[in-house]
This record gives structure tokens, C-alpha cells and sequence, in this order.
């Protein structure tokens, strides 16, 4: 699989079959755990369970899969490049701050996520950030503000 990526990236072979995608796939994906067709589905998103093996087993990841009445089993699809997976274990761990501060109301957690942006590089600019966005968001952010009703 990682071969024809590249050969589709690098020109080599054309994009065209990837012109022709015009579901998401559920419809398929219903209909092969409803029928028990064991079908074959080039992209699930589902919990990793070694199916990308140098990434996080739990992290969701989009494998190829097949759909039985059973379950749904994604494929085996081995190790990615060293620095995408670093990438990808980099994201993981800004979305999961990003979830501990929404479930939690940290401030400090959501600033250590803001630092883990690569778009973000300096502590200041963070905390600007993070305080705009607070008081934008403030109706719906209530756990941030808990000191401020008391």
C-alpha cells in the first residue's frame, strides 16, 4: 500500500482511481456487518490495535479493514516512516492534553497543548491564544471558569 502512495505522489502512477471516490462508506460498511459479508473496506477509522505498529494501540487510526457481523478488523499495515509516525505520536499527545483540559479545566494542560502545536513557538504567544479563545468560548467552556463564579 505504502508503495503505490508514493508512486502516486511521485507522479509515477496516476491519481485517477482516487477521482472516483464518492462515498464515505458507511452504507458499505453497515451493510457488511448487517449481512455478515466479512467485505473489504479500504478505509476505516477505528482504534489502533497494532495495525500501524509504532503508533499508540487505542490512538484512532484509518486502516484498510474488513466488516463481518462480528466485528470490524483492520489490517495490518506494519510500521510507518519513522518521521511520520514521530509526527502522528506528536498529535496524539496534543490531542490527548487537549481532552484532559477540556474534561478537566485546566489551564495548564490547555497551554501545554497550545506548546505542542508546531504552529505555536513561544510561550507568550500561547497564553494570548489560549485567553482569546477562553473568552470567546466562555458560554461553552464553563470548567475553565469555575473559580471566577465562586
Amino acid at each position: 500500500m505504502w508503495e503505490r502512495a508514493e508512486a502516486m505522489g511521485t507522479g509515477a502512477e496516476p491519481v485517477d482511481a482516487l477521482k472516483q471516490v464518492t462515498s464515505e462508506g458507511a452504507v458499505e460498511l453497515i451493510e457488511g456487518i448487517a449481512g455478515n459479508l466479512n467485505s473489504y473496506h479500504i478505509a476505516v477509522n477505528i482504534p489502533n490495535d497494532g495495525y500501524i505498529s509504532n503508533l499508540p494501540d487505542g490512538t484512532i487510526v484509518e486502516v484498510p479493514a474488513l466488516a463481518s457481523a462480528d466485528a470490524v478488523r483492520g489490517l495490518g499495515m506494519g510500521a510507518l516512516p519513522g518521521p511520520i509516525a514521530e509526527l502522528l505520536r506528536r498529535e496524539v499527545a496534543l490531542v490527548d492534553l487537549v481532552v484532559d483540559a477540556a474534561v478537566s479545566g485546566s489551564r495548564e494542560v490547555a497551554l501545554q497543548a497550545l506548546m505542542l502545536d508546531p504552529m505555536v513557538n513561544d510561550i507568550d504567544m500561547a497564553r494570548a491564544i489560549l485567553d482569546d479563545y477562553l473568552t470567546v468560548h466562555a458560554p461553552h467552556l464553563p470548567q475553565f471558569h469555575r473559580d471566577a463564579a465562586v
